[in-house]
């Protein structure tokens, strides 16, 4: 049922891209890094251009480089709160140390 709500490859496609805000990556590298199958990034690509979630940021040969698009509102939204949430993790884990 959750899966239903959920697009997980989207999920960790925008996640693996979150993680490296600095660089651009082409299919491949997204593929095995965000461990979704190639037909399957095909349409979440230009499904993400569409929704500007992700931008072409240039062409190598035959091949698009994608990057996260920081000036969207919800990327800038999700960004956030992931930071939110690392920084409290490592506060817990700041205070368990210190504990020890």
């Amino acid at each position: 049922m959750l899966s239903e709500i959920i697009n997980i490859p989207r999920s960790r496609v925008l996640d693996f891209l979150a993680d490296h805000v600095r660089y651009d990556h082409n299919m491949t590298d997204i593929s095995n890094n965000a461990n979704v199958s190639r037909p399957t990034l095909y349409k979440l690509l230009d499904e993400l251009v569409k929704e500007k979630l992700i931008v072409i940021t240039r062409t190598m040969g035959k091949s698009k480089m994608y990057q996260i698009n920081m000036e969207n509102p919800i990327i800038k939204a999700m960004l956030k709160a992931d930071f939110k949430v690392a920084a409290e993790e490592a506060e817990k884990e700041s205070k368990e140390v210190k504990k020890k």
